[in-house]
This record gives structure tokens, sequence and C-alpha cells, in this order.
């Protein structure tokens, strides 16, 4: 298994909106990209027949977050 840092730019890219935290220790490699626009996207280009993504969705009191789809491709 590899693991890829979400800060890897030549392995994820992100439309904008995204951006980058730093220092929280529950997160690899104490990075996590954020955003709360609407349609954004992360795209992860990988060479193989199984990912698996590690990830967290947050809630804002007063609004509906939905995770409507996660797509692979191989």
């Amino acid at each position: 298994m590899q693991r890829i840092d979400d800060s890897d730019l030549s392995r994820i890219s992100y439309t904008d909106g995204w951006r980058q935290k730093t220092g929280s220790t529950a997160h690899f490699n104490f990075t996590d990209h954020v955003t709360n626009v609407t349609d954004s996207q992360a795209v992860f280009r990988f060479l193989g027949t199984y990912v698996e993504v590690h990830g967290e969705l947050r809630f804002v009191a007063g609004q509906h977050a939905d995770l409507q789809k996660l797509v692979f491709y191989d």
C-alpha cells in the first residue's frame, strides 16, 4: 500500500475554493484540505485497481452537507 498526502499536488489537483490547513495531529503529515464551495472537486489519478480514501465530512450548524459522489476509475 502506498500513502499519498493531500498536499502532493503532483498526484491530486483541486478546483478553486479548496484551501490547505496544517497542524492537525489527527491528519496524515499534519495536513488537510477543506472547502465549503458547492461543486468543488479534488481529482486523484492512479494506476491500479483499488484506492482507499480516508477523510471526514463536517456539518456546520444550520447547514446541510451532502457528499454527493465519490467516483473511482481504474
